[in-house]
């Protein structure tokens, strides 16, 4: 399972960072699209300082997410705001409806408190959704 939290400009706004961690603890994607000028005060203060990550372009930003998610092809991506989902299929939408060759399996879920390490920071905010699942699974068995 692949566990996925975006940060974006303001709700509907434009993404700007994408976090996606495994079930293995292992092979994460963490990548900041270029920010927009024009940044929601919220965001400018609570979300930007905390993208530690270089900026890269959204073309190169969608090739990097594309190249991980075929390499997790068979995987469930879990996310708890739809949002976040949202995001993730947009990116797989190239120049002139352009679609990759991805077709991830989707689930949303409704999650408890979650706890990161570093609020608003895309990648932790995904770690965190993993935790708290792996331990509502252990509460289930």
């Amino acid at each position: 399972m692949l566990f996925v939290d975006t940060e974006f400009n303001g709700f509907g706004g434009q993404l700007l960072s994408m976090g996606i961690c495994s079930d293995q603890h292992d092979h994460e994607f963490y990548a900041a699209i270029y920010p927009p000028k024009e940044i929601h005060p919220w965001v400018k203060e609570h979300v930007m300082p905390l993208i530690l990550v270089d900026y890269i372009s959204y073309g190169d930003f969608q090739h990097k997410l594309v190249q991980y998610l075929m390499k997790h092809a068979d995987e469930v991506i879990v996310a708890d705001w739809a949002e976040d989902l949202s995001h993730l299929l947009q990116c797989l939408v190239g120049p002139n409806g352009f679609c990759f060759k991805v077709f991830p399996k989707l689930q949303l879920i409704n999650s408890g408190k979650l706890y990161p390490k570093i609020p608003h920071n895309a990648i932790s905010d995904a770690r965190a959704l993993r935790d708290w699942y792996e331990k509502e699974q252990e509460k289930n068995r």
